[in-house]
């Protein structure tokens, strides 16, 4: 299915602020390795944003080399065929710290 830049983007914040609301009461890794949902709303949010990045057009992703598509992808797919040995302390580092950045890249791409 072929959609626009836009949509893709969006789509990937918009799964970024859930998983910000996600943890807004989560105030360190302790507390979220104690929280199965919020895991699994997490990892799903995480394996979202990963197929979306790999989606995109090869073109579009070469315009926007300072961030890290394949990674995302990688993420998701990791994700999606290790989801029984996970480490929840990675997923929580992945999105406490680096799910900002990300949505701080896309949204200057607007």
């Amino acid at each position: 299915m072929q959609h626009n830049k836009q949509f893709f983007i969006s789509g990937i914040v918009d799964c970024i602020d859930k998983i910000e609301c996600y943890l807004k009461n989560i105030d360190s890794v302790e507390d979220f390795m104690n929280q199965k949902d919020t895991q699994d709303a997490v990892i799903v949010r995480l394996e979202m944003i990963g197929f979306a990045a790999k989606d995109m057009s090869p073109r579009f992703k070469k315009m926007y080399p300072n961030i890290n598509w394949k990674q995302l992808a990688v993420t998701a797919k990791f994700l999606k065929e290790r989801y029984f040995d996970v480490d929840s302390k990675l997923v929580y580092q992945t999105a406490v710290y680096d799910m900002p950045k990300l949505k701080k890249s896309l949204m200057n791409l607007n």
